[in-house]
């Protein structure tokens, strides 16, 4: 299905992977929700549409439906301040948890690494 805008038909789909800090397996199923609920709250606000997420114990994919508009990049920066910031202490807690006991993951627990058009 593609969009219409004024003298312009269009479909943009970006698949972007979200990834652990070092590849540590440490993505559970409650961990995934709580992540699909605060990556769609700014894709709501940009207008664009979740079309798939799912994730694997070291990294999420997202595929996103966006208007040429809306510049790609600062709706990726968004996203990864969202799931950096909101809730990263309980977040934090809860995958260094899954990871295990005397490991612990510091700084920013999630970084872009693929993008593809």
């Amino acid at each position: 299905m593609y969009n219409h805008g004024f003298r312009s038909v269009y479909k943009l789909n970006a698949h972007i992977v979200l990834v652990v800090k070092y590849r540590r397996k440490g993505i559970n199923v409650e961990i995934l929700n709580r992540l699909k609920e605060i990556i769609t709250a700014p894709l709501k606000k940009w207008d664009c549409e979740l079309l798939e997420f799912n994730g694997e114990p070291d990294r999420v994919h997202i595929l996103i439906d966006y208007k040429p508009d809306k510049p790609l990049s600062t709706l990726i920066e968004n996203i990864k301040v969202c799931t950096d910031d909101r809730d990263r202490n309980r977040l934090s807690a809860r995958i260094n948890e899954a990871i295990s006991a005397e490991e612990s993951l510091p700084g920013k627990l999630i970084r872009v690494i693929r993008l593809s058009r």
